[in-house]
């Protein structure tokens, strides 16, 4: 088959993908990835044909820098409303246009213009999502609340504005503009693609464990808790030959990176390396997104680069700090280390939560309300609780054996296989 992959955001939003093309390449499929053109590179990289969709995700983040860091949602909701033509319109038509000719289609759940795309091209498609987006009664809503239970009622209201206003809502203009006016099919209902997804059975591929997040026993058989999506190989020359140095030469750092998070590049640098002098731990920073631009040893306890490989990095570390990042939630308990979440928006909030609930890490630290002192007290604690870190060794072993990827593939193969059929 000749598989289109649909995906927009970040790096988070993207690697995974690009997982995926591989092993489908490998499989003997065709593929095609569209993603932001922040990927360009990285597609070419690993040998995968990619077509550029939108502006650059890049420009978005460093543009709402004190949105983010802001840590409210309504705020940067605003913010991307304002945005939204400039980054969406136009976005499905270059999708449909880059994919004409495709067999199938795999899209991220929260880009319905995968699906519709489908549609119009008359072929199977299917969703992959990182964190659940489909209400349960069984814990609350990951994109707003935090993560907290706030009651049966409230619980249930919350998955309901998650599905028809964050997901469905925000796209429900774009998606009728692009339905209408470009691909001449009907629109979908008021209330979004979610009754229709559940009568074509549709299925959707989680790309978490389920040793972190069980799946819910009232979801329907085609929701799918995959298990962890390995990333793809590391491509280059290797870690710089400075950091393996600093690694060597004493005890085992911390790391702290925010992935796509933006934040202001010296005053972060500037509160860790406060809470390092607080505890005496020493840490290896990484910052691409964040602006900052003194890469190297800038401190005898404190080592700064643009990215580096989780899987390398990880298990050489006392501990992790990031931003909640299903991704990387999901690499540093791979590698059974203590973890602390400082989220900054949506989901990261309740896999923090779910972190410190299965006992893997301290409580979240929201990075609006992050100083040198909570975050210091947050290190100590990961550092030196044996629970903790018993905690996190357990879930790593849980966790290392699972391949999301392979498994997504096969029960894609099933399903347009059986789709044909039908």
């Amino acid at each position: 088959m000749r598989i289109a992959l649909l995906t927009d955001g970040t790096r988070g939003d993207t690697q995974p993908f690009i997982a995926l093309a591989l092993r489908l390449k490998a499989a003997g499929h065709s593929v095609i990835l569209g993603a932001k053109p922040d990927f360009t590179q990285v597609a070419a990289d690993y040998g995968i044909e990619f077509a550029p969709l939108g502006e650059e995700y890049k420009v978005f983040l460093s543009n709402n820098v004190d949105a983010f860091e802001a840590g409210g949602f309504r705020r940067l909701a605003k913010r991307a409303d304002r945005e939204a033509d400039r980054l969406l319109v136009n976005l499905g038509e270059a999708a449909y246009e880059a994919v004409k000719g495709v067999d199938a289609i795999l899209f991220k759940l929260t880009w319905i213009a995968g699906y519709t795309i489908a549609e119009k091209l008359g072929i199977p498609s299917a969703a992959v999502m990182f964190f659940p987006a489909h209400h349960t009664r069984e814990f609350p809503a990951y994109l707003i609340g935090e993560g907290k239970d706030r009651g049966r009622w409230r619980n249930r209201f919350n998955w309901w504005w998650s599905e028809e206003y964050l997901i469905w809502g925000y796209q429900r203009v774009y998606d009728n503009v692009l339905r209408t006016r470009t691909l001449h099919i009907p629109q979908l209902p008021f209330a979004g693609p979610w009754e229709r997804w559940e009568q074509e059975r549709m299925p959707v591929y989680y790309a978490f464990s389920p040793a972190l997040q069980p799946r819910p026993a009232d979801w329907p058989s085609h929701l799918h808790v995959t298990g962890v999506w390995p990333p793809p190989p590391s491509l280059g020359a290797g870690p710089p030959a400075g950091l393996v140095e600093f690694l060597a030469a004493g005890p085992a750092p911390v790391y702290v990176g925010f992935g796509s998070m933006p934040s202001r590049a010296e005053r972060t640098l500037d509160l860790v390396s406060r809470a390092l002098a607080r505890t005496g731990l020493r840490a290896v920073v990484t910052g691409w997104w964040s602006g900052f631009d003194r890469w190297g040893q800038v401190a005898d306890n404190l080592f700064c680069l643009p990215e580096v490989p989780h899987g390398w990095l990880f298990p050489q570390v006392a501990a992790v700090v990031h931003h909640g990042g299903s991704g990387t939630t999901a690499a540093g308990l791979i590698a059974g280390r203590p973890t602390v979440v400082v989220p900054f928006t949506l989901d990261q909030f309740s896999w923090g939560r779910r972190v410190h609930d299965l006992g893997a890490g301290p409580a979240p630290v929201p990075f609006s309300r992050l100083t040198a002192e909570n975050l210091a007290a947050a290190l100590s604690e990961a550092t030196t609780s044996t629970a903790i870190q018993q905690r996190a060794a357990a879930l790593g072993a849980a966790i290392a054996g699972e391949d999301g990827v392979d498994r997504t593939v096969k029960l894609f193969e099933e399903y347009c296989a059986a789709w044909r059929r039908s």
